[in-house]
């Protein structure tokens, strides 16, 4: 059984039985290991191209700003994330952990002059892990990592800033929020919170502003219907003034306009070890076409990297011969497999039929 039918079985099991399942596969070491070192390759690979993509970008754009904070969010401070797209984008975006040993961030043209998704040449230095937007989980701050939350999908926009807010209080620790506006607009309130808990853990709030639900760009529908009728349905474009709702509440307030503005407005919110809003103002219009197109070349180059990592002959990385032919993914065999139904008593009754 290959690794894929394993996932597929569990997927499927877990979706048709509602069921707990204990999987004990027969997986040996070796085959863990050169698993995990493919992967690791290739996510060196989707590193590199995600950093020369953004590079390529002359605009403030919304990958960008996850990659950034995720590299220069200061040690020690917590991270939350806003529902939609910020934690798809800090998924998708940020950068892995620099402790695990992965070269994605510093790799430069040296360390892959011999790759070309034209003639499938290749070499890389390897990689490692991925953000999660999960609790307790990891992202790759400045080779440390830092508590990440977010609420629960079914928990949508509502009370993003406040429950923010009840997480730097639980944690401890300044914490940076990063939020859509009209997840923003949904918990306005939570700024006067902020205003009358100065004394609080600092809640630094990076208020990514497209005007609307740049989310719903990416669904089937925005290229079915007239432009008008899609802004006026599902875009909900909104233009409040929400500098003037953080002043009327006296939260300092930054607006960030380019990429060279983004490093510094940052840095001097986080030296203020107070509350405060950061708006980056970026583009809804072009903001899908950004994400395809970076999420296109690092396709190219991943699908060149592995055809050639399946090749049986060794590729120069620098001074070092990687021998790729010896990653073989070994099935797996399934030893025993057990499931059973379960329940849990609800302190109140359901809410909907």
């Amino acid at each position: 059984m290959s690794i894929q039918e394993l996932t597929a079985l569990l997927h499927q099991a877990i979706a048709d039985d509602d069921a707990h399942i204990s999987i004990k596969a027969g997986i040996s070491h070796s085959s863990c290991g050169d698993y995990f070192r493919l992967l690791r390759e290739l996510d060196s690979v989707a590193g590199f191209e995600i950093n020369k993509a953004l590079q390529a970008i002359p605009q403030l754009n919304e990958p960008q700003v996850s990659r950034h904070l995720s590299r220069h969010l200061p040690p020690g401070h917590g991270l939350f994330l806003g529902n939609s797209m910020p934690i798809r984008d800090m998924d998708m975006y940020a950068s892995p952990l620099i402790n695990m040993g992965n070269k994605a961030d510093s790799a430069g043209p040296r360390d892959y002059a011999g790759f070309s998704t034209a003639d499938n040449t290749f070499a890389c230095s390897s990689g490692g892990g991925r953000a999660s937007g999960h609790t307790s989980h990891r992202v790759g701050v400045n080779g440390v990592g830092v508590p990440v939350a977010a609420n629960r999908g079914a928990s949508g926009i509502d009370g993003v800033l406040s429950t923010a807010a009840g997480y730097a209080e639980g944690l401890a620790r300044p914490v940076t929020l990063v939020v859509g506006d009209l997840s923003f607009l949904h918990d306005i309130n939570g700024l006067n919170m902020l205003r009358t808990r100065e004394s609080r853990p600092p809640l630094t709030v990076v208020l990514i502003n497209n005007k609307g639900g740049a989310i719903f760009s990416f669904l089937p529908i925005s290229g079915e219907v007239g432009t008008e009728q899609f802004s006026s349905l599902w875009a909900t474009p909104q233009n409040v003034d929400l500098e003037g709702m953080c002043r009327a509440q006296g939260i300092p307030h930054q607006r960030v306009t380019t990429s060279q503005d983004l490093h510094r407005a940052l840095t001097a919110a986080w030296g203020l070890n107070r509350h405060s809003v950061v708006e980056v103002i970026t583009d809804r219009g072009t903001n899908l076409d950004f994400h395809r197109k970076i999420q296109g070349q690092v396709s190219r180059a991943t699908q060149a990297a592995y055809s050639l990592m399946k090749r049986p002959h060794r590729i120069s990385n620098q001074n070092n011969l990687i021998p790729y032919s010896s990653i073989v993914i070994s099935p797996l065999r399934i030893l025993e497999l057990t499931w059973q139904r379960y329940s849990l008593p609800l302190s109140q009754p359901l809410t909907t039929a």
